[in-house]
């Protein structure tokens, strides 16, 4: 499903990544996921595929810093983004088994494509365990992911 941001939205939601880093910065924390950097794309990247949810779903989005732990990206979702037109839904094993994840492409402009989601029990299977990405997890294949009109009202 194509969800198109405004430029006001994007901006927020890159505005709100930028923070995320900073927050990063400031604490001295490590990335969890041996990525080299400060992770400004993928804070980013990850705010709008969370606004795109929280605009598909009519969700008040809360524009959070430091939640990652204690809450749900948007209303009772968690939410993956990549800008790979191929990416596939990522999760780790800490990943809650009873959560919704929402599998979300990252376009270049302002429409991004919310393509699926699957719980974390459904997505954490063997088969869909790789190692050899320098970041061991799961990769959930498209075609293992439930339709979004399965959540929609």
């Amino acid at each position: 499903m194509i969800v198109t941001l405004t430029p006001a939205e994007q901006m927020i939601a890159a505005i709100v990544g930028v923070f995320r880093v900073i927050a990063v910065i400031q604490d001295g924390r490590k990335n969890r996921f041996g990525e080299k950097g400060a992770g400004w794309l993928r804070h980013t990247e990850g705010a709008i595929a969370e606004q795109c949810v929280s605009k598909l779903f009519d969700i008040h989005w809360k524009n959070s810093v430091n939640t990652f732990k204690s809450e749900p990206d948007v209303g009772k979702y968690q939410v993956r983004g990549t800008t790979r037109p191929d990416g596939r839904l990522i999760l780790h094993p800490d990943d809650k088994d009873e959560e919704i994840f929402i599998l979300v492409i990252i376009g270049d402009g302002l429409a991004h494509d919310v393509i699926g989601w699957c719980t974390g029990k459904e997505g954490k299977q063997q088969q869909f365990w790789e190692t050899f990405t320098g970041r061991p997890c799961f990769f959930v294949p498209r075609d293992a992911l439930w339709s979004m009109e399965e959540l929609l009202p």
